[in-house]
């Protein structure tokens, strides 16, 4: 006989139905055998990951209108010179600046790429 998983082996015990076996395997933080401290920091991974695809977003579209540009033309200049890596890199003490302070750095950051690879 095959050896089941453990999550699928014990299904059966918590009331899930054979279809949701399958969404236990893809989503392994929802599985009640992973302990909950792990359960947890991934779902705070997770978060983190969110906020910072959000700021990123706040970022261009706001550095697009400010400049006046279509987003093409934005994602080409933060692409040439690595704007959405620096921030980010520089996630915790950027999200929580003015929306004027962050497009000034923006600007300085870019004109520092510049001025190095001039």
């Amino acid at each position: 006989m095959r050896e089941r998983s453990f999550c699928t082996k014990f299904a059966p015990k918590w009331k899930i139905s054979a279809h949701n076996v399958a969404s236990f395997k893809r989503n392994a933080y929802l599985c009640p055998v992973i302990p909950q401290e792990v359960a947890t920091s991934r779902r705070a991974m997770n978060k983190k990951n969110l906020d910072i695809a959000y700021f990123l977003s706040f970022c261009i579209e706001q550095y697009k209108e400010a400049k006046h540009l279509p987003g093409a033309e934005t994602a080409k200049i933060f692409s040439q010179y690595g704007v959405l890596e620096y921030l980010e890199q520089h996630f915790k003490p950027l999200h929580s600046q003015s929306r004027q302070w962050i497009l000034e750095d923006i600007d300085e950051f870019i004109n520092q790429r510049r001025k190095e690879s001039a």
